[in-house]
């Protein structure tokens, strides 16, 4: 078991899956980002180091100050954040990652910020990207390595918010997390377990 970095959220997920790939989705708002912040800061305190790929500028030092309660602000040094501007520079980022040492936590928040943009234009060529970066990803958790990536929501008439890239991120993940906004609903699909939850300023709180 790999600790969230909140109380609250170990009891519900009993955890992380430790040597695996953990995918987030939800609607912009939901709290995507605050668990990522949350489990950064477990892993920086830890004084193990963390690399966050930062797509949509969403890592707020405020917020993640604010998460910290008091303890020690030296751990963000521990946090290596790389704002990444389009799909291209994902790409490479995320090939760089094979064989990569010396990180003991990989976030990318979100992985299809800018692969929703290819995908508009060049579906086939967005779509193989987006798995080859999985595939490393993957290939990468499993060195004891854990890792844990958001994805933006569409909506489907039919099965309601859906994570874009669902067809892709689902051949390589099974790790799934969906944070439902109104009211606020975190559901782990792996085991169909879901509670009402709230985020404040220490993270997040499960309500049973």
């Amino acid at each position: 078991m790999i600790k969230t970095g909140s109380e609250d959220l170990d009891k519900f997920l009993a955890g992380y899956e430790e040597n695996s790939l953990t995918t987030i989705y939800g609607e912009a708002g939901s709290g995507k980002t605050t668990l990522c912040l949350l489990i950064a800061i477990e892993f920086a305190l830890n004084n193990k180091k963390v690399l966050f790929l930062d797509t949509e500028s969403n890592f707020s030092t405020e917020r993640f100050e604010q998460l910290l309660k008091g303890r020690n602000k030296e751990c963000l040094k521990n946090i290596l954040i790389l704002k990444i501007k389009n799909f291209n520079l994902q790409h490479t980022q995320i090939k760089s990652l094979e064989g990569i040492k010396k990180i003991s936590l990989i976030i990318v928040d979100s992985i299809t910020h800018h692969f929703r943009r290819l995908n508009n234009k060049e579906p086939e060529l967005a779509k193989g990207m987006l798995a080859k970066q999985l595939i490393i990803l993957k290939d990468t958790s499993k060195n004891n390595m854990p890792v844990l990536i958001t994805s933006q929501v569409y909506s489907n008439m039919k099965n309601g918010i859906l994570p874009v890239g669902k067809e892709v991120i689902n051949k390589f993940t099974k790790n799934i997390i969906k944070l439902e906004k109104n009211p606020r609903k975190i559901i782990n699909e792996a085991t169909d377990k879901s509670a009402n939850f709230e985020i404040n300023n220490e993270g997040i709180k499960i309500n049973d």
